[in-house]
């Protein structure tokens, strides 16, 4: 199932700095990168899975101890048991020089490093995609036809439908968002009561971060889903909107290919 996404975030500590000046060793970003690949073999697989080999790995910029790092997987590719991944690792909260307790989130991430290899799950081993728990999602939409909303989602964005719950039901991975579609206004007692967003009104904002603004835009425009071209937001970041049906309008927000 490509299109399976991960992330995690944790704080770089002090035990982590390796040489002067509190600086990280890289080393510990593919550790992060590692972590992801299991999660996403769960995902797909119910296995942890193992990581077979690193193609390509940049980095880009250091990190120091103290410094709050977005680590993001995706699965771009599958074969029998091979999942072929790409990685990023974003600093998104970094501390004051000169002072002991401030920090400063940053207005843009910045992309410390990339990476991209291959896990394999062996054939016996392999127990299909496993169903997302409802505390996960996003925001939970009401949609007249949830099974077309979700498949303009995947021709656009490659969203992966991470669990179909019921006739009428979907909950659907869009970047790092996951969102339950229904088509009953009776949502939570499909989704429990803890989603941090409910939308059913119509016309409603709805917000993703993906890898590739630009890709999205010129799928979406191919499928006559573009309502705003990518925009230079500043500090690196570029931003399009889509418009969903039942009035919905998401807005898609990444790092400039430009910055990277």
């Amino acid at each position: 199932m490509t299109g399976e996404r991960s992330l995690i975030r944790l704080r770089v500590s002090a035990h982590d700095a390796h040489y002067g000046g509190g600086l990280v060793d890289g080393a510990r970003m593919l550790g992060l990168f590692g972590d992801v690949a299991t999660e996403l073999c769960i995902l797909r697989d119910g296995d942890e899975g193992l990581f077979r080999a690193y193609d390509s790995v940049e980095f880009l910029a250091p990190v120091y101890a103290g410094d709050f790092i977005e680590a993001e997987g995706e699965i771009t590719e599958e074969g029998t048991t091979s999942r072929r991944m790409r990685f990023v690792a974003r600093k998104v909260i970094q501390p004051v020089k000169g002072h002991d307790s401030h920090c400063d989130v940053l207005k843009a991430p910045i992309i410390v490093c990339r990476a991209s290899g291959t896990c394999v799950v062996p054939k016996d081993k392999q127990r299909g995609p496993q169903r997302r728990s409802p505390w996960d999602l996003d925001a939970i939409l009401w949609c007249s036809d949830p099974a077309e909303t979700a498949r303009d989602l995947q021709t656009v964005l490659d969203a992966a439908v991470v669990q179909p719950l019921s006739k009428g039901t979907a909950v659907v991975r869009v970047g790092r968002a996951l969102f339950g579609l229904h088509e009953d206004k009776g949502l939570e007692e499909h989704f429990g009561a803890s989603a941090t967003g409910r939308t059913r009104g119509l016309g409603m904002e709805l917000v993703c971060t993906v890898l590739d603004v630009e890709s999205v835009a010129r799928l979406a425009e191919a499928a006559n889903l573009l309502l705003r071209a990518p925009q230079d937001k500043g500090d690196g970041q570029t931003e399009c909107a889509l418009k969903l049906r039942d009035g919905y309008v998401l807005v898609v927000r990444g790092q400039s290919a430009k910055s990277g």
